[in-house]
């Protein structure tokens, strides 16, 4: 299948925001935007470009939750080999689903998000479910700026995203 180089660019300069939000670069707090848009692409670039080839449970876990294991073993190594608490804020929730770390929950949420998206493509049409994912997109970046309302700005660019894909 041939990638649309132009989502990929997206997905590169996402990945360059998140490392510059973590490392306080200057203007860090726009780039938290590059986490918004992996949580944007995620979902409606399987919906968009991989109608035809859901992607079952399997491999989805191996892609996902193996390196998601992988790493909270790490973190969760280290931790005990600092005597700090194993799971995220001694919380056996936030443990499970994030993981050791505080960075890994993205992993499980985008597992289950395209788990979801794979199954919903049996009974919605394409068009239906790529709103949808646009719509659970947008709520998802409302929260974002519920929680740190300084994630104005990040959050409204990536919006923009939904439209360049669509057109796309």
């Amino acid at each position: 299948p041939v990638r649309n180089q132009a989502i990929e660019t997206l997905r590169i300069l996402a990945a360059f925001g998140i490392v510059a939000y973590h490392s306080n670069a200057p203007f860090h707090n726009l780039a938290y935007a590059g986490l918004i848009v992996f949580l944007i692409l995620s979902p409606m670039v399987d919906v968009r470009y991989n109608w035809g080839r859901p992607r079952s449970v399997g491999q989805l876990a191996r892609t996902l939750l193996v390196p998601w294991a992988f790493w909270m073993a790490i973190y969760g190594m280290k931790d005990v080999a600092q005597h700090s608490p194993v799971l995220v804020a001694g919380n056996p929730v936030a443990g499970i689903l994030m993981g050791t770390s505080q960075h890994l929950w993205f992993l499980p949420f985008i597992f289950v998000a395209l788990l979801l998206t794979n199954k919903a493509k049996v009974w919605c049409p394409p068009a239906a479910l790529f709103w949808l994912c646009a719509i659970g997109a947008g709520l998802l970046a409302g929260l974002a700026m519920a929680i740190k309302p300084h994630f104005a700005l990040a959050v409204g660019l990536p919006l923009l995203v939904l439209v360049f894909i669509q057109r796309s």
